[in-house]
């Protein structure tokens, strides 16, 4: 049984406001790995915002391609000096490139998000239509 899983992005809480640095990762339940992180951190943590995921794998591959969308600005392990737009952008980016790799429009797209269809979603078939396509290639991903 698949067990959900979220991605979640935390930002420092500037008076407010969301700062930076960022953390990206994931969790089953992101307010208790809130709770856990703020124990060690002298600032207070916000969370930005988190995507569900059907189930662990998929949640590490969505912040796999974050991570790596951000990879300029890592600052140690997941933590980013990216501002909470950029890291909600590299989401989006990620979210775009999938939709674009599964072969949707932007009519589609829309139609798509209005639907309620979960980012997850999008990024799991994208991930399997990448698997599939290296495995037709005869290599590992």
């Amino acid at each position: 049984m698949r067990k959900p899983c979220f991605v979640y992005i935390f930002a420092r809480d500037c008076d407010g406001y969301a700062g930076g640095p960022v953390k990206i990762g994931i969790s089953s339940d992101p307010d208790a790995r809130l709770r856990a992180v703020q124990t060690g951190c002298p600032h207070r943590i916000i969370k930005l915002c988190h995507v569900y995921a059907h189930d662990r794998e998929v949640a590490k591959n969505i912040e796999a391609l974050i991570h790596l969308e951000l990879s300029d600005k890592r600052a140690s392990g997941e933590w980013f000096n990216a501002t909470p737009l950029e890291a909600v952008e590299a989401l989006l980016i990620c979210f775009r490139e999938a939709l674009e790799a599964i072969g949707f429009s932007k009519q589609q797209f829309y139609e798509f998000a209005s639907a309620g269809t979960g980012l997850a979603e999008v990024m799991e078939r994208y991930l399997s239509a990448k698997a599939a396509a290296a495995a037709d290639m005869g290599r590992p991903q």
